[in-house]
């Protein structure tokens, strides 16, 4: 379908205003802002000789009303841990039991975290990603491509907050962009966009003070994404960007970025679900469409709050749930996504994950898991037999020794 020129503008408009309504408030700017400072103290507090710097949206702008606060604790390089976790255990621990937070998250992923939820002046949630480490590449690159590319935040704010929104029915727990759950990360979303911009749009065509630019470009992205076969190329972010053939094709959903700070590295090494992803792009591009015959572009995908020419939020943000089926994205879905996170969180202290049969079973059998001599095949020596027969710890080396006086 080739859209009208008015239409596009249209398209363009509900864009740029959307995304001007999406931007924190005066009050949330300063909630996040008293966050980041608690959180410093907290932790400059039991980790001495460390910086907490922050990245991610929260460093670079791209923020949702309902973005997390990503926080990195700092070290000099002489003094960066080889192994992390200890400091994290600590740091959880303090959460927990002297700070009294009531919901802390411990993750050993490939980068471990450690999730908190905080809340804000007027009691909403703000939730906190606290991880070790001393580069942070992919915040100073989307810095750079922001200022270099003007039409990257509103395309990245518009298509963020829709996909937030999106639930499967038939993987409830499933989230596009959550890269835990095999979804995207939003560095990944911002490397489609900006390769996009890069490598298909035509120098010519790049009008970017052309009214109806930015619905152009939304819905060609989303078309072209449709229908790239991903399966068989992946995307290079090199001086020279482009898409390079796999060695050997994928058959599953995964999806191969280069990083361009590193080529050895997958920016999107966690999504496994770009068969979804597809599906949403196309179901999005088919509902802007139908939506263009009459009213607001946008009134099925965003929330309701907002009214086409309102900027400005007076009141927290309600994302509008868009709750799809797999015949509604063209996918099937056998089985539910992967969570890299199930089993390796620790929440509040403790063990998220459930006993093993193990420890069960020695509570239903009154033994204790660790007894070495259950179902072993080496006889307990005389040593232990008889400290068994009479009580006694079998190392008491003054047991049957007359001590002179």
């Amino acid at each position: 379908m080739k859209e009208g020129r008015s239409q596009l503008q249209r398209l363009s408009q509900e864009i740029e205003d959307f995304v001007q309504y999406l931007a924190p408030t005066q009050r949330e700017s300063k909630d996040r802002d008293n966050l980041f400072n608690d959180c410093t103290k907290i932790i400059q507090g039991l980790i001495p000789h460390c910086q907490v710097v922050p990245f991610g949206s929260y460093e670079t702008g791209l923020l949702l009303p309902t973005s997390d606060v990503d926080l990195r604790i700092a070290f000099n390089d002489h003094e960066l841990p080889e192994n992390p976790k200890p400091i994290l255990r600590k740091l959880n621990k303090a959460l927990v039991k002297r700070f009294g937070f009531p919901n802390v998250e411990l993750i050993f992923a490939r980068v471990p975290v450690i999730k908190v939820d905080f809340r804000s002046s007027q009691g909403e949630p703000i939730h906190v990603d606290i991880s070790i480490g001393n580069a942070s590449l992919s915040s100073d690159r989307t810095l750079g491509w922001i200022n270099e590319f003007s039409e990257l935040k509103p395309i990245y704010l518009f298509l963020k907050s829709i996909l937030l929104s999106v639930r499967l029915k038939d993987d409830p727990k499933y989230e596009i962009m959550s890269a835990r759950l095999s979804g995207m990360a939003g560095y990944t979303l911002v490397c489609l966009i900006v390769h996009y911009i890069q490598n298909t749009v035509i120098p010519e065509n790049r009008d970017r003070k052309s009214p109806e630019y930015l619905g152009q470009l939304l819905l060609d992205m989303l078309d072209f994404y449709s229908e790239w076969n991903y399966q068989e190329e992946e995307m290079v972010m090199d001086t020279v960007p482009g898409f390079v053939k796999k060695p050997f094709p994928t058959k599953n959903g995964k999806l191969e970025i280069r990083d361009p700070d590193d080529a050895s590295l997958n920016v999107a090494r966690s999504t496994t679900t770009m068969d979804r992803v597809q599906g949403v792009f196309k179901w999005i591009t088919k509902e802007i469409r139908a939506n263009m015959k009459e009213g607001t572009i946008l009134r099925t995908l965003v929330s309701s709050d907002w009214k086409l020419g309102a900027r400005t939020r007076h009141r927290s943000y309600t994302p509008r749930v868009l709750n799809l089926s797999a015949a509604d994205i063209g996918v099937k879905i056998i089985q539910a996504a992967k969570d890299y996170g199930a089993s390796n969180t620790r929440r509040n202290g403790g063990w998220k994950r459930k006993r093993p049969n193990m420890d069960q079973d020695a509570m239903d059998n009154n033994y204790s898991p660790r007894d070495p001599y259950r179902d072993s095949k080496r006889k307990r020596s005389y040593v232990d037999r008889d400290a068994a027969d009479n009580n006694y710890f079998p190392r008491d080396r003054y047991r049957n020794v007359r001590r002179r006086y």
